[in-house]
Formats: structure tokens, C-alpha cells, sequence
């Protein structure tokens, strides 16, 4: 593949001379960690903190499967070294280095409490809450073991999976990213990448409703999940299958390596996976009283995923590291879809019955490269970061479409045959500069600037089956789209009079292009933004864990390169999608008041006011009796929520979370008013019983709520799962039951311009999986680090 071009070749010339020039000698810190009986102690979080500076962490690490761990530490001096564990006591104590090997143990004491044949060690809620972020728990969780990263996110407080998009609080599409780069994939592509991403994997999940300033603009709800880090000399990594069965089977494979010499640590990954899936459709049209349309759809679709990341990370020393990562995605998309229509128009006296066949297929990849480099100042967190990474994505389609008609009063058949080719090609290329300066007293200031340049060209090609394929001019399409966005940014970290305090503010100059070569239409904008953040915490009674937060944001979402394309996209003879090449960006205002009890149990109002909210509307056309949905900017969205999370432990080997929200939503768009209340319902038990086995059950219920133009009909979900651990815990199994009743079903209804439309529809949901894990070990002390994305906006709108 013709990926690695000049900008490519200049980010890894850049990075090996920076390999080449570093090399110093590190002072570290090793130790081993064991309970009262001298057990060890895996996985426990170890942070090591400056003297007199002890809120903010310089280092955190998690122990080996022995209880070992390994830490740089920047310069001699004292210390303080926190170690916890989610079922032990946490241990706190001041270390002195004054060696370039120091090496210390420390004794947890462990918790325990024995039921019969079930023991039960104590856990803390694996729902934890700090500064403008909620936290979920993984690593640790018996009963997260074997999930998919699509299952925890169903699992999270107030995220959605609707109808192909991931929404926090029910309301906003939220943007998703993986050790600090936005995964760069959407809708249907998004949820094969979640769905192939395993929870051994992953040491938690944050959901961020208010993002601070060193995020993009654009990213309003954040949903980031942070990878495991294992800590083994040497090599260790681990093989996994599974397999699926609803109407059709899929199956999945995977296996992750990493290795550790010196300083020097080498990761990688690949799976596999090639789910098959069904969807059944029926959709109901009136077009003002003159139109009808009845059609009935079954489709399967047949996908091929394939996910391989390669990087390769050095530290220079405790305060100097480097890294180099590549990531390729590809997705090999089939679809057939087979459908009967009904449709009579009164006004031009036409009634006929369709036959269609529709056969698909789409190819995507994506390759990205990106080198980071950081250097910690001093002791109280001072850091210079920089990020650069370069992005290619391609995809290819073809459509052909096969439709006989029949006239109802002759008899007569007609046949229609035709079909679109088409490929779109994609370059982004980011850098950025990120300084934070720590001060004494926990002050932190920040500041950042970045540079961002894309460019998108797609060209659609419209053939019709005559005698021969004959080109249509007029429906093939050719369009281009360039981007600059300079962004710099300023952000301030402290507390004062008790409150905790994030405050920052984010500017954003924007310069835009798009060109229809088609139609030879263009459209230019340039307009510059501000975006201030703010992030405050203000404890009543800081020993219980009780206290306030309030968060105000404002940021900007563009819309996706798609949606300013002008020109028409047929799926059938009757239903066309266009873009809007004057599409405005969406500007959101937003605010949320919340109280924490115990630093558990939380309730939440908030309020959202976005202008020029983008939505796809349905135009109908009387004369051809077709609907051509477009995308548009309404005049106004606002929301109004209050949630409520509530952990309860309901015996020593059972808790439950429950999360409950209600919405009121404000949709306007040409007259039309669309307001309506719903509420969700989220809620998931965990159980243990004999013999090691642990039980996950999580219910979901949504009620009736509005999308734009149209009014989603309630629906609710049952799943259940067991799971056990064997050899040693080095291989675990699970099974899991999906839609347990089967109840899943899409039910929505639209009222627009004289247009009344009802579509039901039901997909693979009801599914029976089992999943099989092996993980392996050789050596100590490894740590695969990340490597960060400066291309985060502009990669999740591809």
C-alpha cells in the first residue's frame, strides 16, 4: 500500500534521531507488595508522590502477577508511596532515595468474609468519581472478565447504544478514545471495533460530559477507555476465540504480544473477527393523503474486520520517553437486501408492486502512524509533549440494484437495473505542542497549541443497464474538501478556600473548502471560536466523601465531510440521501449541577442549549413519490435532565447499580415543534456463587423519546452472563446470553411536510456467546506505554 509519504517519513525520521541522541541512567524504585499470609498481591495501583505535593501522582504503576512493580523515579529525595487495591487496605508510607536502586516491600492487609462454600473478598464500588470525569473500574472485576468494550459501555452510567451511535445521557453523540487518541471510526465500524475489543484488555473507562480545554472543541461528551498495562520482564501477552450464535453464527479471534528489554518495550496486537448479522424492515409512507408506500425489507450482512497495532516506546530516562505506534484497520463490508414494495399514487393514477434485490459492498481502511515524545520537568508535574501523526483512509463501494415492476391494473412488468461505484480517499496530518508547569500548593498551568490540515476526495460513478451499461452523467459525482483548523489553548488547576478548580479556555481559527467538480458548486468558511471550560468540586464533609460539582462547557461539532457533500445517494428506487455543502458547525452550550454522597450515590441536573443542531430530515417528492433525506441545521435543541445513581449492596455476595435519568428534549425546525420527555432505566447485578462462578445480569429500559423529526417508540433489553476462571486463572471462560426475551425492536415514527412515516424494525439482538481467554507470562516488570493522538477531531469525522 502507497502509505507512507513525506509527512510520514519526516515523523519517523524525527523520532529514531531522537532515539539515537537520549540515553541516560535511571534511578528506579522496585518492590514487592503481599498481604498478612505473605500472598502477593497482582494488580494493585502503586503511585508515588513528591514530598509536600501529594495530591498529584508523578508515577503510577500496577503490580505483577507476584506482586512486583518498578518504578522511574525522576531524582533522588523523599517521597511518599501510596499502594491500593480493590480488596485490601490501602498502605501509605515515606521512602527516602538516595541510590540509583532502592528497593522496599510492603504488607496490605486483605479483607475477607466467608459465606459456606462462597468467599467473598471486599470491593470498593467499581463506580468512582473525580474531577469532571466518572470512572469505571475494569481491571479487578471478576465480572467484567470475557466482555466486550461495546458491552461495558452499556454497562457505563449514562451511555447509550442507539441505532448505531454511542450517546451519553441519552442526548449527544459522545466521541470515543483509546489511551488518549479518538478512535477514529463511526457508526456501524465503531461498534465492530468496541464489539472485537476485549475487557482483559482494559484497565477502566471514563466518561467525561465536560471535556477540558486540551481536548478539541469539537469533543463534547468523551468516552475514554484506557488500556491495561502489563508489567512483566520479557514476553507476555495473550490468544483468544469466541463464538455467537442468533440466526447466523460469527466468530472472533484475537492475540496481543508484548515484549521488554532494557528500556526498550515492543507491543502489538491482532484480531479477527467476522460477525454475520440480519436485519428485518418495514416501513409504512403517506404523502398527503395522495401517496401510499409499503415496503418490506430482509437483509444479511456479512462483515470481515481485521485490527493490527504495531509500536515501539523507549525511556530515555525516568524523565524522557518516546514512542512510535502504527494502527491498521480494515473492514470488508457485504450486504444484500431483498425487498417488496406496494405503492399507489392516486394523483398521477399509479399503482404497481416491486420487486428488489440489492447486493452491497463496502471496503474500508485505515492506516495511521504517530510518534510522541515526553519530558518531565520536575517533581511537581511539569511536562513538555509533543504529538504528531499523519492518517490515511480509504473506502470503496459498489451498489447494484435490480427491480422489476409489476402494474397492478395490466399486469404489465417493467425492470429496472443499475448501479453506483464509487471511492473516497482521506489524508489528515496534525502536530501539537502541550507545557504544563507545576507549582507548590497543587497550582498546575497548561498550555497548548496545534495545527491541523486535511484533505477528503470521493468520486461516485452512475451506471444504467440498457442494451449495455450506459454512464449517467448526471448522477456520478466528484468532490473535494481541505481543512485547516490553528488551535492553542490555556488551562489552570488548583484549589482555593476548599474548591477544586479546572478552569480553561480554548480558541479555534477554522478555514474550510468544499467543491462539487460535479457540479461545479463551492463553498468556503472561515470563522474563529473561543470555548472557555469550567470544572469546580467543593467538599461539605470531605472525611464521608460528600460534596458539590459544576460544570460549564461550550464547544463546537463540525459536521462529518460526508454530510457537506451536495450531491444524491440512491439505497432504492424510492430513497435517496443528499449532503449539505453549507452546513454550519454546531455550537453547544451546556451546564450540569451535581451532589455525591459518600462519594458513591450521586444526583444530577443539567441543561443543554445547541444552535444549529445537525439532523437528517425527509423532504418527500410527489411527482416520482420518493423521499430524499437531507442533512440540515435546526433552529434550535435544547435539553433539561436530572439522573440519579444509585450502588446498593444487596448481601455480601451481591450489589447492584442502578443509574435513572429523565429528559426533557426542545427540537425546532420550520414550524415543526418536537417536545417530548423520556427516561432511561440501567441497571446490572452482580453475583457470586460456589465453585467460583460469578453471574452478571444487566437490564435496560428506554422510553418513547424524540430524534430530531421523528419519535422513537419505548424498548427495553435483558442480558445475562456466567463466567469462571481456570488453570491457575490464566484461562477464563464466559457465557452470555444477549436479549434474553428478544424484546429489542427499532420502532420509530416521523410527521413532517405532509409526510407520515412508520418504520419497525428488528436486527440480530437475541444471541448466545461463549468466550474463551488464555493469558501467558514470562518475566517481570514489563510496561507497555501508549502513544498519544494530536488527530482527534478531525479523525472521527471520516
Amino acid at each position: 500500500m502507497r502509505f507512507f509519504t513525506k509527512n510520514t517519513a519526516v515523523m519517523i525520521l524525527v523520532f529514531f534521531v531522537s532515539l539515537a541522541g537520549h540515553a541516560t541512567a535511571q534511578i528506579t524504585l522496585t518492590g514487592k507488595i503481599a498481604d498478612d499470609q505473605n500472598k502477593p498481591i497482582a494488580y494493585a495501583m502503586v503511585s508515588l508522590y513528591a514530598a509536600g505535593a501529594e495530591n498529584t501522582a508523578l508515577i503510577e504503576k500496577l503490580t505483577d502477577e507476584d506482586g512486583v512493580f518498578l518504578i522511574p523515579v525522576p531524582h533522588y529525595g523523599t517521597f511518599t508511596l501510596r499502594a491500593h487495591s480493590m480488596s485490601h487496605t490501602d498502605m501509605s508510607q515515606v521512602i527516602e532515595i538516595n541510590a540509583p536502586q532502592t528497593a522496599i516491600a510492603m504488607v496490605m492487609k486483605q479483607k475477607e468474609i466467608s459465606l459456606g462454600e462462597v468467599t467473598v473478598l471486599a470491593r470498593e464500588n467499581m463506580i468512582k468519581h473525580e474531577l469532571g470525569k466518572t470512572i469505571m473500574t475494569v481491571e479487578g472485576n471478576e465480572f467484567l472478565v470475557g466482555k466486550s468494550s461495546l458491552e461495558l459501555l452499556q454497562m457505563a452510567p449514562g451511555v447509550l447504544v442507539l441505532n448505531d451511535q454511542v450517546k451519553l445521557n441519552g442526548l449527544t453523540d459522545a466521541k470515543v478514545m483509546l489511551n488518549d487518541k479518538l478512535l477514529n471510526l463511526t457508526g456501524a465500524d465503531l461498534l465492530n471495533f468496541l464489539g472485537s475489543l476485549r475487557s482483559e484488555n482494559i484497565q477502566s473507562v471514563e466518561i467525561i460530559k465536560h471535556p477540558p480545554a486540551e481536548y478539541e472543541a469539537s469533543i463534547g461528551g468523551l468516552i475514554h477507555i484506557i488500556y491495561r498495562n502489563p508489567k512483566e520482564q520479557g514476553l507476555i501477552g495473550s490468544v483468544s476465540g469466541g463464538y455467537t450464535q442468533g440466526r447466523y453464527g460469527s466468530f472472533n479471534n484475537g492475540a496481543t504480544l508484548h515484549y521488554k528489554k532494557g528500556n526498550l518495550r515492543l507491543s502489538g496486537s491482532l484480531s479477527y473477527d467476522q460477525p454475520k448479522e440480519f436485519f428485518d424492515t418495514k416501513q409504512e409512507r403517506r404523502m398527503n393523503g395522495l401517496v401510499t408506500y409499503n415496503a418490506v425489507d430482509t437483509g444479511m450482512i456479512d462483515k470481515k474486520v481485521t485490527n493490527t497495532r504495531l509500536g515501539a516506546f523507549i525511556d530515555f530516562s525516568p524523565a524522557q520517553s518516546a514512542g512510535i505506534e502504527y494502527m491498521h484497520y480494515e473492514n470488508d463490508n457485504s450486504t444484500v437486501i431483498n425487498s417488496l414494495i406496494d405503492l399507489r399514487n392516486v394523483e398521477t393514477a399509479n399503482a404497481f408492486r416491486l420487486k428488489g434485490n440489492y447486493p452491497r459492498s463496502l471496503q474500508t481502511s485505515y492506516d495511521n502512524v504517530g510518534i510522541h515524545y515526553e519530558h518531565t520537568l520536575d517533581t511537581l508535574g511539569s511536562t513538555i509533549t509533543f504529538l504528531s501523526d499523519f492518517t490515511q483512509n480509504k473506502d470503496s463501494f459498489k451498489n447494484n440494484a435490480k427491480s422489476l415492476y409489476t402494474h397492478q391494473e395490466s399486469g404489465a412488468e417493467q425492470d429496472s437495473i443499475y448501479r453506483n461505484t464509487g471511492s473516497s480517499k482521506s489524508d489528515i496530518f496534525t502536530v501539537s505542542l502541550q507545557v504544563n508547569k507545576g507549582f507548590r500548593n497543587d497550582l498546575k498551568l497548561s498550555s497548548g497549541f496545534k495545527y491541523s490540515q486535511s484533505s477528503i476526495g470521493n468520486n461516485i460513478v452512475f451506471d444504467y443497464l440498457q442494451d449495455r451499461w450506459v454512464n449517467v452523467t448526471g448522477l456520478s459525482n466528484a468532490f473535494e474538501y481541505s481543512e485547516k483548523i490553528i488551535a492553542s489553548y490555556f488551562k489552570l488547576e488548583g484549589k482555593v478556600f476548599n474548591v477544586e478548580y479546572d478552569l480553561g479556555l480554548r480558541g479555534e481559527q477554522t478555514f474550510s473548502e468544499g467543491y462539487s467538480l460535479t457540479l461545479k458548486q463551492q463553498n468556503q468558511q472561515a470563522y474563529f471560536n473561543l470555548f472557555p471550560n469550567v470544572n469546580l468540586k467543593r467538599y461539605t464533609n470531605e472525611e464521608k466523601g460528600n460534596y458539590f460539582t459544576f460544570s460549564y462547557s461550550k464547544h463546537i461539532n463540525r459536521p462529518h465531510y460526508s454530510y457537506l457533500n451536495p450531491f444524491v445517494n440512491y439505497t432504492n428506487d424510492f430513497t435517496t440521501y443528499t449532503g449539505n455543502p453549507y452546513l454550519n458547525p454546531e455550537i453547544d452550550n451546556s451546564v450540569d449541577l451535581s451532589f455525591y454522597l459518600q462519594d458513591t450515590y450521586s444526583i444530577s441536573v443539567a441543561y443543554s442549549d445547541m444552535r444549529n443542531g445537525i439532523q437528517q430530515v425527509p423532504i418527500p417528492n410527489l411527482e416520482n413519490s420518493s423521499i430524499n433525506t437531507l442533512w440540515i441545521n435546526s433552529q434550535h435543541m435544547k435539553s433539561y435532565s436530572l439522573s440519579l445513581s444509585v450502588p446498593y449492596q444487596v448481601a455480601e455476595w451481591w450489589s447492584s447499580y442502578t443509574n435513572i435519568s429523565g429528559i426533557y428534549q426542545e427540537y425546532g425546525f420550520e414550524g415543526l415543534e418536537n417536545n417530548l420527555p423520556f427516561a432511561y432505566v440501567q441497571s446490572q447485578q452482580q453475583i457470586q456463587i460456589p465453585k467460583g462462578y460469578n453471574v452478571s445480569v444487566t437490564g435496560l429500559y428506554v422510553s418513547k423519546f424524540n430524534q430530531g423529526v421523528s419519535v422513537m417508540q419505548d424498548f427495553y433489553q435483558l442480558n445475562i452472563g456466567v463466567q469462571k476462571r481456570f488453570m491457575r486463572n490464566k484461562l477464563s471462560a464466559r457465557l452470555q446470553v444477549n436479549d434474553v426475551l428478544n424484546s429489542w425492536r427499532l420502532h420509530s415514527d416521523t410527521s413532517f411536510k405532509g409526510l407520515e412515516t412508520s418504520i419497525r424494525a428488528k436486527k440480530q439482538t437475541q444471541t448466545v456467546s461463549l468466550q474463551l481467554q488464555y493469558n501467558f507470562s514470562l518475566g517481570k516488570s514489563f510496561n507497555a506505554k501508549k502513544v498519544e493522538r494530536s488527530s482527534a477531531e478531525e479523525k472521527g469525522r471520516l
